[in-house]
């Protein structure tokens, strides 16, 4: 025996005949993910770069304001999540 989850049917009433029809569902709910700190986009910037990046590049590729990505860069620095080398930015190993 098969069921059908995605149709509900309802029975509709009109003067003396009886009909089923179909109802329209509202989509279930999507899981709701938390936005992604403006740490874990520069992370994952850096994760898929092949080459270190620089803070203008980091800046345009996260749309941020340049002073809110120099204070999350030197947060990143400080917990040795991100390190800086001559030529720009790259994921701590």
């Amino acid at each position: 025996m098969a069921a059908i989850t995605a149709v509900t049917l309802q029975l509709a009433v009109d003067s003396d005949a009886v009909a089923l029809t179909a109802v329209e569902r509202a989509p279930p709910p999507t899981a709701i993910t938390a936005p992604a700190t403006l740490a874990d986009k520069i992370q994952a910037q850096l994760a898929a770069a092949a080459e270190p990046l620089s803070a203008t590049v980091l800046r345009k590729l996260c749309s941020v304001r340049n002073a809110s990505l120099n204070s999350a860069l030197a947060d990143l620095v400080a917990a040795g999540r991100v390190r800086k080398d001559a030529t720009g930015y790259v994921v701590a190993r």
